[in-house]
């Protein structure tokens, strides 16, 4: 990642298994994303990854790059009316598919439930990305890696990833 565009700084004032970033561009944030699939390809899944953060924040744009780290060639974009996209995560066995969820329709259990919600959650071979995650019942949501966006400015964004084994 090009450190004139983001930097990587740890933020000594959060939990010690935070790190915030600063992104100044889509292309900074999509990097970002790339970096984090490199070490989730290290893992055993099911990963879910909770996002949360306003419209325009860059949830997606960090998702794309995401997909790209893990080797997705599709076009990665965002499932506001479907809800829920999959993609297959080429050579991989520990992670084989990438699910991509829209929560921000969704409100009740049961809406969770019709979308398949279980399987994908629970399945080892899962990683699972939630943008709106803050519209999942909070009984619904398992531990998470936590990643928070907001706008710093209208070019600059502020990402936040918290996780226990960061």
């Amino acid at each position: 990642m090009n450190t004139s565009e983001s930097s990587g700084r740890k933020n000594s004032s959060r939990a010690p298994r935070a790190l915030t970033y600063e992104s100044g561009s889509p292309r900074a944030t999509r990097a970002l994303g790339a970096l984090l699939a490199q070490e989730l390809r290290k893992e055993k899944g099911p990963i879910v990854l909770a996002l949360r953060g306003d419209l325009g924040s860059g949830k997606t744009t960090f998702l794309k790059g995401l997909a790209r780290g893990f080797r997705i060639n599709a076009l990665v974009i965002s499932p506001t009316f479907l809800i829920v996209r999959r993609y297959k995560i080429p050579g991989r066995k520990s992670l084989r598919y990438f699910y991509h969820v829209d929560a921000y329709r969704l409100a009740r259990a049961k809406e969770f439930r019709d979308i398949g919600w279980n399987a994908m959650l629970h399945a080892p071979a899962h990683i699972v990305a939630i943008e709106w995650a803050e519209h999942v019942p909070k009984r619904l949501l398992p531990p998470s890696i936590e990643i928070a966006f907001s706008h710093a400015s209208p070019k600059k964004r502020i990402i936040t990833i918290r996780a226990d084994y960061l």
